[in-house]
């Protein structure tokens, strides 16, 4: 069984044995900030940023398909290139927010409950299928733990104010795969709720089996419940710094109960599963603390002193779960993780307009009033200050009959 504690340590392990490769990357995307002393572009080394097929499926991923190419037979990348795959115009377009309003449906608080009366803890995770949720090892190990505990949708605050979360129950016994090397768990949710809520209307982020979503430079932004918290987001001002093996190391804001989150790239593909912080380690390789000292209990794990986070790769596992001997109706359900969800249009549903879906339409609730797409929403209100603010609520599925 592993711990948050073995994850930090071997977190930091990672960091530390790849110091060197990190360093000579940084050194790289610094060039493309900085100006020659002959006011010339510095030549970049890509080799030393990352590897080649990342970079040219991180290429393809942004449709710079003839890039791609180029790439492919002549092995050179222009800094302007490198500046676009990794976006470094802060200038964003607005369906930036909508799909990540989209992707946050699908993400919950896991509420870990040992028995039905006594809770050890929480985390996050993702929904990444109809069915199917991730999350780390560490969070749920075991189908014990996912017996009793609960995913709870929507716990957040928004401009309406607190909002009731959506409880769901887990069903470890038609999937449950755990692995703690790479530290995750993916577990059945069952398709109702007691409240007779469908499953199927919180939406799901694919499990992309190719690799270079995101690529060392690039921004990452991460959807969590930290320390059980209501959802917070850390976007944009997070760049991967280091990629050891199955990992990603990234700078982030992150605080415990952040495990299990998705770790997004900016067009809101799942890069990464986030599972420790990175912590400094002194020449013994032992966890430092901010007030001096070393770490010694749980009692001190405020007081850690990070460098980094570090995530999961999902393309490693995605590749992880292909391997293994799964049962027809379990390969079924993994197989979904990989097919993408009904696309959403948020501004067709809060402006009236119908959407094009294939799932038999959506229901809107606005103002705590139920209505079939195209009916109002309730406001305007004027605030003090003269600006009007509108609330709806919004429920993706089929229409009621």
């Amino acid at each position: 069984m592993t711990t948050i504690e073995t994850q930090w340590k071997l977190a930091g392990k990672r960091w530390t044995e790849n110091e060197a490769e990190r360093d000579a990357r940084m050194k790289e995307l610094d060039k493309l900030s900085g100006d020659s002393k002959d006011g010339e572009r510095a030549i970049v080394d890509w080799e030393k940023i990352d590897s080649k097929a990342r970079i040219q499926n991180r290429m393809n991923g942004l449709g710079m398909h003839d890039k791609a190419e180029q790439f492919a037979n002549d092995e050179i990348i222009a800094p302007d290139v490198f500046e676009r795959i990794l976006n470094e115009n802060e200038l964003t377009e607005i369906v930036f927010f909508e799909r990540g309003m989209v992707a946050a449906r699908s993400v919950g608080r896991v509420v870990i409950l040992a028995s039905p009366s006594r809770r050890l803890g929480h985390g996050s995770g993702v929904m990444v299928s109809p069915r199917l949720f991730l999350t780390n090892n560490h969070v749920l190990t075991s189908e014990a733990h996912a017996e009793h505990s609960l995913i709870e949708f929507g716990y957040l605050t928004s401009i309406g104010g607190l909002r009731e979360a959506y409880p769901f129950r887990l069903a470890p016994d038609e999937f449950f795969v755990t692995d703690e090397e790479l530290d995750f768990t993916l577990v059945a949710v069952q398709p109702m709720n007691d409240a007779s809520a469908a499953l199927q209307s919180r939406g799901h982020c694919p499990m992309i089996p190719a690799t270079g979503k995101a690529v060392a430079g690039q921004r990452v932004n991460i959807i969590q419940h930290p320390r059980g918290e209501r959802m917070q987001v850390s976007m944009r001002g997070n760049r991967i710094v280091d990629i050891p093996g199955n990992f990603l190391h990234y700078e982030t804001d992150t605080e415990p109960g952040s495990s299990g989150s998705p770790v997004f790239n900016d067009q809101w593909e799942m890069a990464a599963l986030h599972h420790a912080g990175v912590p400094a380690r002194d020449g013994n390789g032992k966890i430092k603390l901010k007030s001096g000292g070393t770490w010694r209990s749980r009692r001190d794990n405020d007081d850690i002193e990070w460098v980094a986070n570090e995530g999961v790769r999902i393309s490693r596992i995605v590749e992880h779960l292909k391997g293994l001997d799964l049962a027809s109706p379990q390969r079924r359900l993994f197989e979904q993780t990989q097919r993408p969800p009904e696309p959403m249009d948020l501004w067709d549903l809060i402006e009236g307009r119908s959407s094009p879906l294939s799932n038999g339409g959506m229901q809107m609730e606005a103002g705590g009033i139920a209505s079939n797409l195209g009916a109002g929403i309730s406001g305007p209100h004027i605030g003090p200050d003269g600006s009007p603010s509108w609330l709806f609520r919004l429920n993706f599925g089929p229409v009621s009959k």
